[in-house]
């Protein structure tokens, strides 16, 4: 007889041994706010490991094709969010104010499109952008989206990709191949460049993992900056970075010994004929008359915007070329580029899309903007001044590269928690008076202090 039939209330044992549980793999779930950084960071770097370096193919070339990569990975987000849409609870906030913005913005651009009989492909390939920012949008404002969050995790993450992007960029370079020691296209230095400044801005003490790191990643893609990651980078660093530093005369003084020994060394970390320098060099030189340089090209468009809608006629100058509209422009070295329906300006790209409405959108769109970067910068928790940060860069975009609004998917119209969750590091510590009534702004009080009679 067994033990079970004596003794039947013995627990029944499992058919495998206990061992194997032991070392099941639990996988982590990660938050949708995370899943799209990675789903931006991914293009640019399977673009870099297999196409540059593996197939030796142009990296100028390959934008288009990360792009449709990036869409493709968010419809299979959308299709696997569709599970639990019915269950969820949506907040009412700034952000779906920028949803319906752009829904607007997408309607109008359509029917003006249709109106005018632009090639349906244009229409699509123009609408899909804006459509995104919707869909990420309404999926970020649901209760509780941006709660799990780990940035130690998405720091580490950016690490290991920036590293392996400025290696295998310097190998590729250096076999000859036509790739670019960076740290990817536009969407991946901005994601990286952000996680860096909240990690040092975040930090109670810096290790010497984030030092090093942080400094071979903004040193080895510093001659490939453009004029907004410098700008974004001075405000931010003024504004995150110089105040904690102000507080610490050592750090103060670490860094400005920092700064003079990299100024001395300019000539070698910033080579004359990089990008980064001509950039500097046109803006030295500027004429505002001119149509030349990168700056002069940018002119160029407007004026070329400008000639075909008056071809079109009054109704164009009113309501734009509508989704898909192409115009022709001539650049400094004599391209003339087919079916180019984009502008750097915002104002240009507006213009183009939507006529004279496409300032009063413009208009709204850059105060939903500020709003959302002096919202989230006010929180002080880990993930609003990271979203703020993605607000700042989409403001200065504005003024020179408008499409990255787009490309940055709505991340910069996300709405994190009002306070930082308990456990998490505030960036600004504000007190708050005993006669306030915080049980409306969700703060959660202390233990009040005992009245002493008289």
């Amino acid at each position: 007889m067994s033990a079970r039939s004596e003794h039947p209330d013995l627990p029944r044992l499992s058919a495998y041994p206990t061992w194997r549980r032991s070392r099941s793999i639990t996988i982590p779930h990660i938050p949708l706010f995370e899943r799209i950084l990675y789903y931006m960071l991914a293009p640019d770097f399977v673009a870099r490991v297999v196409f540059e370096l593996g197939l030796g193919m142009n990296y100028y070339f390959l934008n288009q094709q990360k792009q449709w990569c990036i869409y493709l990975l968010f419809l299979c987000e959308y299709i696997n969010q569709l599970r639990t849409i019915r269950r969820a609870h949506f907040r009412i906030n700034f952000g779906m104010m920028a949803a319906f913005l752009l829904f607007v913005m997408l309607i109008h651009g359509i029917l003006v499109g249709v109106t005018w009989n632009n090639k349906p492909g244009k229409i699509f390939t123009d609408s899909v952008p804006v459509l995104i920012m919707i869909c990420n949008i309404i999926f970020l404002s649901r209760v509780p989206i941006l709660d799990g969050i780990n940035f130690q995790r998405v720091r580490k993450i950016v690490y290991i990709y920036g590293v392996v992007m400025l290696f295998c960029g310097i190998v590729a370079v250096k076999m000859g191949k036509p790739s670019i020691i960076s740290l990817g296209g536009s969407m991946g230095n901005t994601i990286s460049l952000s996680v860096i400044l909240v990690t040092i801005a975040f930090a109670k003490r810096l290790n010497w993992t984030d030092i090093w790191v942080s400094t071979v990643l903004v040193l080895g893609s510093l001659p490939t900056f453009n004029r907004t990651s410098i700008l974004v980078m001075a405000v931010s660093f003024c504004y995150l970075v110089l105040p904690r530093m102000i507080r610490s005369p050592l750090a103060l003084y670490s860094a400005a010994v920092l700064i003079m020994v990299g100024a001395s060394f300019t000539s070698v970390i910033i080579p004359d004929d990089s990008p980064l320098m001509r950039r500097i060099e046109g803006t030295i030189n500027f004429d505002p008359n001119a149509t030349t340089g990168a700056i002069g090209e940018r002119q160029a468009e407007v004026e070329a915007i400008h000639e075909h809608l008056t071809q079109l006629g009054p109704y164009a100058h009113a309501f734009g070329a509508g989704a898909g509209g192409t115009y022709i422009v001539v650049f400094s070295q004599g391209q003339i580029p087919e079916n180019y329906s984009h502008a750097h300006y915002g104002w240009a790209l507006f213009k183009l899309r939507y006529g004279y409405v496409g300032y009063f959108y413009l208009v709204l769109f850059v105060m939903l903007l500020v709003y959302s970067m002096l919202r989230n910068f006010q929180k002080g928790s880990i993930e609003g001044v990271f979203v703020g940060l993605l607000a700042l860069w989409g403001f200065v975009f504005v003024f020179t590269y408008m499409f990255q609004n787009q490309l940055t998917a709505g991340l910069q119209f996300a709405d994190p928690p009002q306070t930082a969750r308990r456990g998490r590091r505030r960036l600004f510590r504000r007190s708050v008076p005993d006669d306030v009534d915080t049980t409306a702004m969700g703060v959660r009080r202390g233990p009040r202090s005992r009245a002493v009679r008289t």
